[in-house]
């Protein structure tokens, strides 16, 4: 099974002294996560209906007369598709353009911002990588596009971070939360904690949806935001999203009881903590985690090996990471083996990605494409 032999190769290698890894190792994970995302065959939920609309974009001769206003998705989406098929008008191609860029970003940004660089790789692939790859495929580039715009944040060059926030917007419409983000991305101290606090006071008396609706530049942007407010929630959604937030608020605790220091993305956990929250109540704002997900895993991989490495009288602090690491490995576990039989009899969400198929091999799995078209009540023909 591909998916565990990629899982013990990246934990054989998380598992190998830093010293000893040198940079082919880790272009070779690249290589391997790009290709096995890149030559999948119908693989994914998302991708199947990606797969449906390719052949229905705008070529590249398209785009001039392309009524970008009316469209369904966000212009860079069809530019962007466009400059493809100008290369090669094939959506295997496409798989491999997009894995490229999505994962190109994601092990640029571990290379430069994390000291543990192959453990972020292992939580990247156990937490987020099917679905970055082979689910949200346009708001994946958005989030390639936000990783490339940190230094900028870091640094609080507002033009240039703010140029990246716009093309990130362009590509998928949940990038407007870049725009609040400087305003949150702060020292979580007790201003923010009485901030949070009183965020959850008011906001059965905020209208949400008419605040976000001024920055809705497009249709598409006021479409996703109305689909955001209108996801609904529920106490066991609630609890599983309670296991995404609740690990970085006890590596937060862990790094000051212990005095680890500043992290490069210490100020991530306000902004990470306050949405989380809101997704608690709101259930669209999950999506806006995704942008600060990957600055999350820098912050619990360092903090976890960190951990690690103190003495033995610091036993407390490592129970209490492991802990953390046990609530987000639950919650991964539910999301792939949940019950889909509301969709197809006898079915788990984790059949969407497996059997695993390349194009090599190319085998349509009627368990999959049953479980996404009635999940999206859709109504494709194969």
């Amino acid at each position: 099974m591909i998916y565990l032999a990629i899982l013990i190769l990246l934990l054989c290698t998380a598992l190998i002294p830093e010293r000893k890894k040198g940079v082919v190792s880790y272009i070779f994970l690249y290589l391997i996560l790009t290709l096995v995302a890149g030559l999948r065959y119908r693989v994914g939920g998302d991708t199947l209906a990606y797969i449906n609309d390719f052949n229905k974009l705008p070529q590249f001769a398209d785009l001039q007369r392309f009524d970008y206003l009316n469209a369904p998705y966000n212009p860079l989406w069809y530019i962007f598709n466009a400059f493809v098929k100008a290369v090669w008008n094939d959506f295997v191609f496409f798989q491999l353009i997009h894995a490229a860029i999505v994962n190109g970003a994601v092990f640029w940004f571990f290379n430069k911002y994390c000291k543990y660089k192959y453990v972020a790789v292992l939580f990247y692939y156990i937490l987020y990588y099917t679905y970055f790859n082979m689910e949200i495929l346009r708001e994946s580039l958005a989030i390639a596009v936000f990783l490339l715009s940190v230094p900028s944040l870091i640094a609080k060059k507002w033009f240039k971070y703010y140029t990246l926030a716009f093309i990130a917007v362009f590509l998928h419409s949940s990038a407007m939360m870049l725009f609040f983000l400087p305003i949150l991305y702060k020292r979580l101290s007790r201003k923010y904690i009485l901030l949070m606090c009183l965020l959850l006071i008011l906001l059965p008396i905020i209208n949400i949806e008419n605040v976000l609706m001024i920055f809705s530049f497009t249709d598409q942007i006021a479409i996703k935001i109305k689909s955001y407010m209108s996801s609904e929630i529920n106490i066991f959604g609630v609890l599983m999203q309670l296991l995404v937030v609740l690990p970085t608020l006890v590596f937060h605790f862990v790094r000051k009881k212990n005095d680890i220091g500043q992290h490069v993305f210490q100020n991530n956990v306000s902004p990470y903590l306050i949405i989380g929250i809101l997704s608690l109540i709101l259930g669209g704002f999950y999506r806006f985690l995704n942008y600060l997900a990957l600055l999350n895993v820098v912050y619990l991989a360092d903090t976890f090996c960190s951990i690690q490495t103190l003495k033995k009288s610091s036993n407390y602090s490592s129970k209490l990471a492991n802990f953390a690491i046990v609530m987000l490995l639950i919650h991964q576990i539910y999301y792939y083996v949940r019950d889909t039989s509301e969709y197809r009899i006898g079915t788990r969400f984790y059949m969407l990605y497996f059997p695993y198929h390349t194009v090599f091999d190319p085998q349509i799995e009627l368990n999959r494409e049953r479980i996404y078209i009635n999940m999206m009540d859709l109504d494709y023909h194969y």
